[in-house]
């Protein structure tokens, strides 16, 4: 520790929430004397990541009581039954998706040498600083993230989020120490590592060189556009186009859910588009157990997701209509979509149900995409 640094700092992996006035202005003084003495930028710095530094968080890190909207018939720690069970042995919604080569420098059992190379992602109100990094004397690239809890907000903005988080613990988890719920999410999502999420090669113990403890996760480095900045450049693509992205977006949001998890922030940015059009899932800081009320919410997300990012919002709605239409689409049974709520679903996903006939009040089964 530096000389000028507090003597009473708390220390260990991870910092305790206090609970108390005294212990939280304690936090308080040694996050904004970390706040003053970090680097501007750790480009260029080297991380060892020992094996014994690895960290883990299994369960669900918050109590049920803390969630919403609620979940019944779960105990802490565990996640519930969800729609998508009857996928557990193998979904047949979706094409399979071969799994991309995991080198054997990532085993659990090695230290992994880092180089930092590229922000991708940093600054203050971050629960979260990115980095692209590079593997020692290898040409594998990697994601760095630092949560680095000095750099979430000022001094204000620590003292409400330590306040709150006293209260009920969901800011805890889910903004300052938002490793406990993404390290929570990697591990159920084991078995689509590499496939529709990045792997996560681990969860490291670690003190960044002004001495602040931190958690740091490495995991592998996606090349490609988000889909946000894809759709900056095409926002009009073909219909073959849309199929394809728009495919790889149900089928990613359908393996996640089928995982049992719900993702909060769920936008634009949070997703890659490879070089043959394949949607991989990023980011899962926040989110919470799916249960039965999730189940066509998804569906709908899909929609909003592609129309935030930018694409033709017709074009979208075109894209759903043809999806859910297709007499051989698997759409409604892999999103569990009770056709009974059909005509509020078509609503809420902004696609308006043309008249029959010109019968005023009848309505066509079909839905047409709204103007």
């Amino acid at each position: 520790m530096s000389d000028n640094s507090p003597t009473d700092a708390p220390r260990g992996f991870p910092i305790t929430l206090p609970t108390d006035e005294s212990s939280r202005e304690i936090l308080i003084k040694n996050l904004k004397h970390w706040a003053t003495t970090t680097m501007d930028t750790f480009e260029g710095v080297l991380f060892e990541f020992q094996p014994s530094s690895r960290w883990r968080q299994i369960g669900y890190p918050l109590d049920p009581s803390t969630r919403t909207p609620k979940i019944v018939d779960t105990s802490p720690g565990t996640l519930p039954w969800t729609p998508w069970d009857y996928c557990a042995k193998g979904c047949t919604h979706f094409p399979p998706r071969s799994q991309r080569a995991r080198p054997t420098v990532f085993d659990e059992d090695k230290t992994l040498v880092i180089t930092l190379t590229e922000a991708l992602q940093t600054g203050v109100g971050s629960a979260s600083q990115v980095y692209k990094g590079r593997v020692h004397l290898t040409s594998i690239d990697v994601v760095v993230k630092l949560y680095q809890m000095s750099r979430v907000g000022d001094e204000k903005v620590l003292y409400g989020l330590l306040v709150s988080a006293a209260r009920n613990g969901r800011n805890w988890c889910n903004v300052l120490q938002s490793f406990r719920t993404e390290c929570s999410a990697y591990e159920h999502m084991k078995d689509i590592q590499g496939s529709h999420i990045p792997y996560v090669h681990g969860f490291f113990q670690i003190t960044l060189p002004h001495d602040e403890p931190c958690i740091a996760v490495v995991m592998e480095y996606i090349p490609g556009p988000t889909l946000r900045e894809y759709a900056a450049v095409n926002p009009n693509p073909s219909a073959d186009i849309l199929d394809a992205v728009g495919g790889s977006l149900a089928n990613v949001t359908h393996a996640v859910s089928m995982k049992g998890i719900s993702v909060i922030d769920c936008n634009a940015d949070n997703f890659v588009i490879t070089s043959n059009l394949e949607v991989v899932h990023l980011d899962f800081g926040w989110f919470i157990p799916v249960s039965k009320i999730h189940r066509f919410e998804k569906l709908e997300t899909l929609v909003s997701i592609l129309k935030a990012a930018g694409f033709d919002k017709t074009a979208v709605n075109q894209w759903i209509v043809r999806r859910l239409t297709d007499p051989n689409t698997t759409y409604i049974a892999a999103f569990d979509v009770p056709m009974s709520e059909s005509a509020r679903i078509w609503k809420r996903l902004g696609v308006r149900v043309a008249p029959v006939g010109g019968i005023e009040g009848e309505r066509a089964k079909t839905p047409v995409p709204s103007k």
